[in-house]
């Protein structure tokens, strides 16, 4: 996704994004993403049912406008669109923009296991429900009435990470603790802490860049609060942070390799 400014292709996506809420049917919707013109639509009905002497075809062709005349020109965002792409960080691509970042899961595969995908597999094995990854809330306050204790331990954590990230550019705001408590209340209680885990890596770290004056106190502060948290030393976040801590004796570091 990042052959070129993703900015350059993909602004209308992540501004209509921005728009979904739940609706007071406990609906999601958003802006539309493409706006038709009437017009457009009756050429539709022309085409499915082009003119001709068959009285079916005609009456179809008048029923499928007389619908048209009733619907809305526009095409929101479903929430069954889930928009996923790959990226390498290298000097041949394009970086990403914290806005982008905020809008995004950034989801590491670094890992190698040369003997691995060298046997057929059972394709069939890798389904997924569709309650299992549909969206049921959009916004932090579309889940905390209904699970303020957990709720509550979010956002304090959450203040901690912005209590070291204060005076810099990468303090967060409300689309992030969103995103967090929304994440948070999906994997449950007794996953709390996994999930602090890896909402840090994907919406925190990800968005830290520079060199030791800019970034070194906002390591070293981050990896106090994640001990006093309780996310583990092999999790996610506090490798990525003493891995980005190391690289900060080349003079510069990012969340990316």
């Amino acid at each position: 996704m990042n052959l070129a400014p993703v900015e350059q292709y993909f602004a209308q996506y992540l501004s209509v994004v921005e728009t979904r809420h739940l609706n007071k049917n406990g609906v999601i919707e958003s802006d539309p993403i493409i706006k038709l013109e009437k017009k457009y639509c009756d050429q539709l009905a022309d085409m499915l049912y082009p003119q001709s002497d068959s009285d079916e075809d005609g009456a179809n062709r008048a029923k499928l406008k007389e619908k048209f005349k009733n619907m809305k020109y526009e095409i929101p965002l479903p929430k069954n669109l889930i928009v996923m792409g790959t990226v390498n960080m290298d000097e041949t691509t394009f970086g990403f923009s914290r806005k982008v970042l905020d809008r995004a899961m950034t989801i590491e595969m670094n890992e190698v296991d040369l003997a691995g995908g060298l046997e057929d597999t059972d394709k069939e094995r890798f389904g997924i429900a569709a309650a299992d990854i549909l969206p049921t809330a959009v916004e932090g306050k579309d889940v905390y009435a209904e699970n303020k204790e957990l709720c509550d331990k979010v956002i304090g954590y959450l203040q901690q990470v912005n209590d070291v990230l204060e005076d810099t550019p990468f303090k967060i705001a409300y689309r992030t603790r969103n995103e967090f408590l929304v994440y948070a209340v999906n994997r449950g209680e007794d996953n709390l802490t996994e999930a602090l885990d890896e909402m840090t890596s994907m919406k925190i770290l990800s968005r830290i860049e520079g060199d030791q004056d800019k970034v070194g106190h906002v390591l070293e502060g981050l990896e106090q609060v994640m001990m006093a948290s309780g996310l583990a030393e092999d999790g996610l976040s506090r490798k990525k942070v003493k891995a980005m801590a190391k690289r900060l004796n080349s003079g510069y570091t990012s969340y990316w390799n």
